[in-house]
């Protein structure tokens, strides 16, 4: 974390991206950037389905960090955006809502934190392939990628 922490902080905008576990870094680390996104994360290790194979501890203490920070990257001085980009598949759906749910759906709405789930139609865990191949995925990144630019 300290490394990641100490790289970032050379910019003057970061955007992390991630697809399912390289999602799930992009939220580990969404407090040290000014956006996040992140394809279809795993969050919950212990009842997704697709894990890697470490104990239910540590798994739990990877949830607990990953929700702990994206509820600072939205709710700290950074004020940063998390978007949690999901298909229609239910696993995949629970995940992204775990998110929300830990830090407040309540919270997200009256505090106008920058947290968001965008659900697309793909009942598939392989999202980000799906929105590349129907040529959606590069206008979204360009789009936040152009944001913290202009930002900067």
């Amino acid at each position: 974390r300290e490394r990641v922490t100490a790289v970032a902080g050379r910019y003057a905008r970061v955007l992390n991206l991630g697809d399912s576990m390289g999602a799930s870094a992009a939220l580990l680390f969404a407090d040290a950037a000014d956006h996040s996104l992140a394809f279809c994360p795993q969050v919950d290790l212990v009842s997704a389905s697709i894990r890697p194979g470490r104990s239910a501890r540590w798994m739990r203490t990877f949830r607990g960090a990953l929700v702990n920070a994206v509820d600072r990257a939205v709710s700290g001085p950074r004020r940063s955006t998390v978007e949690i980009h999901s298909g229609t598949w239910q696993h995949d759906l629970a995940q992204a809502d775990f998110v929300t749910e830990a830090v407040g759906t309540d919270r997200i709405e009256t505090e106008g934190l920058a947290l968001r789930v965008v659900m697309h139609p793909v009942d598939s865990h392989r999202l980000a392939l799906a929105l590349e191949e129907g040529d959606e995925l590069l206008p979204m990144v360009r789009k936040a990628y152009h944001e913290q630019l202009a930002a900067a």
